[in-house]
């Protein structure tokens, strides 16, 4: 009897071991930004190509990369896309949605079985300063989907841009220079 429980208790022990193991990895892998090709769902990039891209386009899309963005209240999940297949600065040409304005940072979310909707376009420039990120989902939830705050540099400041969904598309709601200064 002794042995029967301790060998249930064991195998308890591993079974939640290997779950919490599971959950860190899945919660690892839907947040922050993972290459196309692993990460984003069946027909996401064919659509961004076809909406964004000259037909002629040989480039890997499976490179550029996808941010699934779900948190709780939200109503669908939301695709970020970093149109970016490669470094930029010494292959501007595997690039083509990149130019003086930044590079064309997109956002989808799905209506069907494998079609999205766009509701994001917006240039931004990724070029920041360290341990300054980009993009920062925030908790706060309009219309289904979570506000983002997007960094840009503005000289030596951080101008942050506040997007809100407004049923059709995010625009911007609010424009503040954070008072920190780079150098």
């Amino acid at each position: 009897m002794r042995f029967r429980f301790r060998l249930m208790a064991f195998v308890s022990l591993i079974l939640a071991g290997t779950i919490a193991v599971l959950a860190l990895k899945s919660a690892s892998t839907e947040t922050g930004w993972q290459e196309a090709a692993r990460s984003a769902p069946p027909g996401l990039m064919q659509q961004v190509i076809k909406e964004n891209l000259s037909p002629d386009f040989t480039g890997d899309a499976g490179r550029m990369k996808v941010w699934k963005l779900f948190q709780s209240r939200q109503s669908k999940p939301l695709f970020l896309i970093d149109t970016r297949s490669t470094n930029e600065a010494t292959h501007p040409q595997e690039n083509p949605l990149c130019g003086a304005l930044g590079c064309k940072f997109l956002g989808y979310v799905s209506t069907a079985k494998d079609r999205y909707q766009q509701v994001l376009n917006h240039y931004l420039k990724p070029q920041l300063p360290p341990k300054v990120s980009l993009i920062e989902p925030s908790s706060t939830i309009r219309n289904g989907l979570p506000t983002l705050k997007v960094n840009q540099l503005n000289g030596k400041q951080i101008k942050q841009l506040t997007f809100a969904f407004n049923g059709k598309g995010y625009e911007i709601v609010e424009i503040q220079v954070l008072p920190k200064v780079y150098e």
